[in-house]
């Protein structure tokens, strides 16, 4: 939750997918036009922004339409 950099999208979507075909998880197609709302405060001590902008990235490849607030100081 504190090093962005480290984390590829496209490995995250390979497991969904992985977890998914096992039954681990509901099938991926079902964020397929649907709003996902990501929320990241400017004053957050724990997850660093850059790691919801990943899961935007990540969300977004999947066919969610992805709106987000990055700006408010929470």
């Amino acid at each position: 939750m504190a090093v962005p950099l480290s984390i590829n999208v496209d490995d995250l979507i390979s497991s969904a997918e992985s977890l998914a075909e096992e039954g681990k998880i509901d099938s991926l197609d079902n964020l397929k036009g649907h709003t996902v709302y990501m929320f990241s405060g400017t004053k957050d001590t724990v997850v660093n922004p850059g790691v919801a902008k990943k899961a935007e990235k990540m969300y977004t490849k999947l066919g969610a339409k992805v709106t987000t607030r990055y700006d408010i100081p929470s």
